[in-house]
């Protein structure tokens, strides 16, 4: 009878760690968007940081903010505010490499970490990006809309004396 009930716990078992692992991951992401959230980036660019310093690469970091975005939830509603959000990130999503960190950090407020990237790479990034936002119309429920972004940016160079928080700090 011992034999016949150990399959069935270890089947429990392995779907409870499999719960386990998917709500730890839902803990760690902004759930409209499937981003990074607020904790779990500051974690994330604590390890790009050593990594890069282990490394001797660059490491930059920008900080975006969609410009008088107030104004959309006021004129439009939180849902098409919402929508216009996750086209945002999609549209970011896809500037991005796919080892890129992502997040977003406040309501319209996204972070992002661009391992091996330096000054001039990074300024291209954040062009491919303030171009894919703002000059690309978003289809809403509401109609079409037009958003644009603004976004400051640091890197940290082998050398460099900063840490983590002063690297979010001076992006934004």
């Amino acid at each position: 009878q011992i034999l016949l009930t150990l399959p069935a716990q270890a089947a429990v078992s392995t779907e409870n760690l499999r719960l386990l692992h998917e709500s730890q991951e839902r803990a760690m992401r902004d759930s409209p968007t499937g981003w990074l959230n607020h904790s779990s980036i500051q974690d994330a660019l604590i390890r790009e940081l050593a990594r890069s310093k282990r490394e001797n690469e660059p490491l930059a970091v920008l900080m975006a903010d969609l410009d008088h975005f107030k104004h959309v939830n006021d004129t439009y509603g939180h849902l098409v505010g919402d929508h216009v959000i996750c086209e945002v990130t999609r549209r970011i999503g896809d500037a991005a490499r796919r080892y890129d960190l992502l997040a977003r950090v406040g309501g319209e407020e996204f972070l992002m970490v661009l391992p091996g990237c330096n000054k001039s790479t990074a300024a291209e990034f954040a062009e491919r990006v303030r171009s894919a936002v703002g000059d690309v119309i978003i289809q809403s429920p509401a109609g079409p809309l037009t958003v644009t972004i603004s976004i400051g940016g640091t890197v940290w160079t082998p050398g460099s004396a900063p840490h983590a928080q002063q690297l979010w700090e001076t992006a934004d």
